[in-house]
Parts: C-alpha cells; structure tokens; sequence
C-alpha cells in the first residue's frame, strides 16, 4: 500500500493499534454479510523483475521507465532496478493460466520498449546473479517515500549493520545497511479469492502445497558469485527483513515468516498478523471503521491492510474492500518463462483446491512444524528435498521431485472442480511434470551455466555471460526444462 506520511508520534502508534483491534471486530461482522465474497473464483498475480544493462548488470532506472511506459499494471518495487507488473484477475473457469501468460509476455514487452530508451532491459529471475555488493546500500532503494520509511523504521530497530550468512556449495556473508536486499528478490506472487467461510482452510492448503511446488520451481542459486541455495531468495528475504532481534526482544514473530501454526476461522488468518507483529508505520487514515460500519458501508479497513503489507508472510491473506477475500502466495520465485509460471500458478490452484475441498484432515496429519520444515528444505535442497505429505494411508516422506509427480492427478481434479478446461489442465501440469521427471529448473541451469563458464573465465564474466545466456532463452518462452544445455559438456 501507498504511505504517504514519513513522521508519526506515539500517539499516531496508539490509535493505529486500537484501530487495528476495531478493524478485526469489523473485519468479522463484514465476512459474515451475505454476498460478501461470493463466487466466482478468480486467479491473478503479480510479477517483480529486475531491470538490466546490455552487459546483464542491474539498471538502476525504474522510475524513468515506469514513466515511460505508462501503463496502469506497472509500479515500482523497492530496488530502482525492480518493476512489478500487476496482472489482471480472472475467472478460474475456462482457460485462465492461458490469458495470464499472454498477459505477463504482453507487459513485459511494453516494459521492454519502454526501457531501451535508457539501456535497461527486463529479466524474470529469482535472484539476479550479477547484483554486487553495493546494490544492497540505501542508494539502491526507489525514493518514494513507503520505502524510505520502511527503511528508517526498520534501520531504528537494529543496533548494528544486517549480518546475512548463507551456505550451500559456497559460503556467502553480506553486511548490509537497508532494505536494498529485499530488492535482490524478485517474486512470481499468485492470487487465489476464496469464499469467507473457506478462506481458513484455502490458506492453510496453500501452504502445505507451496513446498513441493517451490522444491521444483528454484530459479535463485547464485549471489555474489557464490552457490548457494535453488532458492537463495528465501534465506536472504527472511534474514534481510525479519527484525529476528527485534521480535525475540518483544515476544513476537519475524515480520518475514512462514507463519505460527494452522489457522482457525477466516478473522483468525488476519488475527494472527495483528497479534504477532508491532506496528511498523503508523499511518492512520480518515476512516474510522466502526463508523463505516454502522453506515452499512463495505469499509476499507486501511490499517490492517497497511499493517499487512509491512509483515511479509511468505503465504498471506488479503481483504479487499472491492468486495473479497483471497490469499496471497508470495515465495515462488519470478521466471524462468511465462510459461512456467502459469504452470506454477496451475498446480498451486489446483493443489490447494483440492486440498481445500477434501477436508482439514491433512493439518492434523502434519503438524505445523513439518509443514514449515518441508518448505525450508524445499528452498534449501531443491526436487530431491525429502517431504512429508499425508496420503490415504498415513503420513509419508518423498523426495519433492517424486511428491510432486504423485500429486499431479489432485492438482488436476482440484482444476476440473473449479472449471478449468481440461485441455487448459493438460498443458500447464505437463510442465510440472516434466519439470519433475528431469530436475531441469532454473536454478540448476543457472548453476551449470555459471560453472561451465567459469571454468574458462573470470567470476565476473561467467556471471555477466550466464545471465546473457539465460535472458536470450527467457524470451523464447519455451519451458526451462526444454532449454539446451548452458554449455557444451554441462552437465545438463
């Protein structure tokens, strides 16, 4: 959301928390008027990518290109190289993964246009591998001022520079001063409404299908030179912007996390993030929801939805004063291609829905802690990161490649429920599913490209080169595990 204040007082802090407690009191009353929230079941997305020089190096232009775009679906994003691209909603029924790849290559080749008039192009990546270290300090932020105070509240929090230490193949550690790191990731964020009284369970069906999904979907291998994670993004997001000392000094969560446990009841989703997160800008809007309440009017609830949009849950949820409710699933990373991320959107509706509509069950068969272990070891590991799922006949641990390729049939019934036509089923899950079967995602072809490359190069260039390569085959839309090997002799 929009911020627009850059000072507040204590007494600005006071009144936002008694709103925010007022607005879950709202919040409840509204979910339950009849029509609110009412089919039909829509799927939209957002899309964050880096802006690129034609030596594949971040672009620090974006408010040049925004303006020289001008279209509506197009706003910044915290790093001056990043854009996000706001993709329209549409009905799930009929062919919508279709419409959504049109769309995402139609907006991405405005952006492209836009941007050759200052030597920046665009590239849909998790993690760009060329970002250097000073792509992480305060100048590399967007001045506008909602990051300026996120970075000054964030920053007052701290008593010393971000410590980030990662290990894969390489190790990697990065002192970093700002918010700039949370530019280093770029998201493929899906959107699914729910009716109220099924939101709980849609979201708690989100989550437990988000982690075979990201398991082979890591397109984030690569930061400063170093191997590290399928999904780096995932370790740097959450230790660049979770205030870890900050909420163990006042009892609550990491403003980036997977969550605290499974949810009871559509206001306890939203309940949940008020409870376990202070209060980090304290803007406080003219409405007063208990009035717009009385007035029958379908108030904005501006607070909770700010307060909201400062707690980065990898999975969240979402009210919409337009008239729904929806989750938000923000951890698959941007790209490789349109379509593979309509493939991603596709198994991830169709999953949860399934989930979703045969029952509760699979939260107490797995407890919360599992569901957060599988998705970290997805992030960390990639397709062969072992996984625990309930099936049928109790609880088992696959390999997340394996998962995935057996849980294609209830991605697909979970599409037909909602509509989707079968041919529309048929092609994104065959991408999933030969995804899968090889293990060929972007991050690994990141990763054989880097190393193939290095072997006869520079650091510096094999990284330069790699992302060349991996632009050019990005803009085929052809599906990564269709890509030809990065190099001769890779181990593709």
């Amino acid at each position: 959301m929009r911020i627009d204040t850059e000072a507040f007082t204590d007494s600005d802090r006071e009144v936002f928390r008694r709103r925010l407690e007022d607005s879950l009191v709202v919040l409840d009353a509204v979910l339950r008027r009849p029509g609110f929230g009412g089919p039909p079941d829509t799927v939209g997305a957002e899309l964050e990518v880096f802006l690129v020089t034609e030596d594949d190096t971040p672009a620090p232009v974006n408010l040049e290109v925004l303006a020289a775009a001008g279209d509506h679906r197009l706003t910044h994003e915290v790093g001056r190289y990043n854009l996000e691209l706001n993709l329209t909603p549409r009905h799930v029924a009929g062919r919508p993964f279709t419409a959504l790849r049109a769309e995402v290559g139609a907006v991405l080749g405005l952006v492209a246009d836009a941007g050759r008039r200052f030597g920046a192009l665009p590239v849909t990546i998790g993690m760009l591998p060329t970002l250097r270290p000073g792509d992480f300090g305060r100048g590399a932020i967007t001045d506008v001022p909602r990051y300026r105070v996120l970075d000054r509240e964030l920053r007052g929090r701290r008593c010393a520079p971000l410590h980030i230490g990662i290990s894969g193949a390489d190790d990697c550690a990065i002192e970093a001063d700002s918010i700039a790191v949370q530019a280093a990731c770029c998201s493929w964020q899906v959107h699914v409404t729910a009716a109220p009284d099924r939101l709980a369970i849609t979201y708690d069906a989100v989550q437990l299908a988000m982690a075979p999904l990201l398991a082979v979907s890591g397109n984030s291998p690569l930061l400063l030179g170093r191997r590290l994670w399928p999904e780096t993004r995932i370790a740097l997001y959450e230790q660049g912007m979770g205030d870890h000392a900050t909420a163990a000094a006042t009892g609550t969560l990491p403003r980036v996390t997977f969550g605290s446990g499974w949810t009871h009841g559509a206001t306890g989703v939203f309940a949940d993030v008020v409870r376990n997160h202070d209060v980090l800008v304290p803007e406080v809007s003219e409405e007063d929801p208990l009035t717009a309440l009385r007035r029958g009017r379908v108030p904005s609830l501006d607070e909770l939805r700010l307060h909201q949009s400062t707690v980065w849950r990898w999975n969240r949820p979402v009210y919409d004063p337009a008239g729904n409710v929806r989750v938000e699933a923000r951890a698959l990373p941007s790209g490789p291609t349109p379509v593979d991320m309509a493939a991603n959107a596709a198994f991830l509706v169709g999953l949860s829905r399934h989930l979703a509509t045969t029952g509760s069950g699979f939260t107490a068969a797995v407890p919360f802690d599992a569901a957060r272990g599988n998705f970290h070891r997805a992030a960390a590991i990639g397709p062969r990161a072992p996984l625990r799922w309930p099936f049928p006949g109790g609880v088992r641990v696959l390999p997340a490649a394996e998962l995935v390729r057996a849980l294609l049939p209830a991605a697909a019934d979970g599409l037909r429920d909602l509509g989707v036509d079968h041919a529309e089923v048929d092609r994104y899950l065959s991408v999933l599913e030969h995804r899968a079967a090889t293990g060929r995602t972007g991050a690994r072809w990141q990763r054989c490209a880097f190393e193939a490359l290095r072997r006869r190069s520079s650091t510096e260039r094999a990284l330069r080169e790699s992302v060349h390569r991996y632009r050019e085959l990005s803009t085929t839309d052809e599906p990564v595990h269709t890509w030809p090997a990065p190099s001769r002799g890779a181990p593709w």
